[in-house]
């Protein structure tokens, strides 16, 4: 059974300066654990029900060293950060990251994406299509937010996502001669554009689009044709459909 003390622990992670300071972060899900514990990402505990602890599972994680504890339903509902509590949670270690070589191939860049769905998606997509890396503005949403590992779906656990200024990123690029596209109602239509082997796609909010800052000759603006009368279209769902097309 869990203890007060680790409800309590893994109940404080729901807080971004708790996981700051811990350097760690909850994953709920079987799906989002099975990728997990498959990742190399380090793994500090296991919390789960019965069912999911199958012998074979016990058996990978007293192999990797993993703590884990059985729980019942309403244990792991008391400690879910989400609405519906899945049959395991797990606390994972968070890895410091670095910007990968930007001539690796392309990189998506966000721009104050405040969402955590909306950047869980993204990273699910980046992962799908294969680009490089998610770069996130400081303003952007905290990675580790429940909410964005869960929707993910593992990919976090694949896809590099580096924190930066956006601004220091675009200078980085022009001195390596890397495009930059700016996702932008203004911009070319996407279906005349010529995309090379590498390059950073910048998506804003659907809000405020893409800061004013970071839009210069040099980097070109792009955008979704659209044959409806809607006003815009949700972040996440255009940037599935810029990176199709990379």
């Amino acid at each position: 059974m869990l203890s007060k003390n680790q409800q309590k622990f893994i109940s404080s992670l729901a807080l971004k300066k708790n996981r700051e300071e811990q350097q760690c972060f909850v994953v709920e899900g079987v799906k989002p654990v099975d990728e997990l514990l498959s990742s190399g990402w380090p793994v500090r505990s296991v919390a789960a029900v019965p069912e999911w602890l199958t012998a074979a599972r016990k058996n990978r994680l007293e192999k990797s060293g993993v703590e884990f504890t059985e729980a019942s339903a309403a244990d792991l509902e008391k400690i879910s950060q989400l609405k519906t509590a899945n049959q395991v949670i797990a606390v994972a270690g968070i890895k410091p990251s670095s910007v990968p070589d930007l001539r690796s191939g392309f990189f998506i860049a966000l721009d104050r994406i405040n969402d955590p769905g909306n950047l869980g998606t993204i990273i699910r997509i980046a992962d799908w299509f294969g680009l490089k890396g998610v770069i996130c503005s400081p303003e952007t949403a905290d990675c580790f937010n429940s909410k964005v590992v869960q929707s993910t779906m593992g990919s976090l656990f694949r896809v590099p996502v580096i924190y930066q200024p956006l601004e220091e990123l675009i200078s980085q690029a022009a001195s390596k001669n890397i495009p930059v596209y700016l996702a932008d109602m203004d911009g070319t239509p996407l279906n005349e554009v010529k995309f090379g082997k590498t390059g950073i796609l910048i998506m804003g909010s659907e809000s405020h689009g893409v800061n004013d800052m970071l839009k210069s000759p040099q980097n070109k603006k792009i955008t979704i044709p659209k044959a409806g009368n809607a006003e815009s279209l949700n972040v996440a769902v255009a940037a599935g459909i810029i990176c199709s097309r990379l």
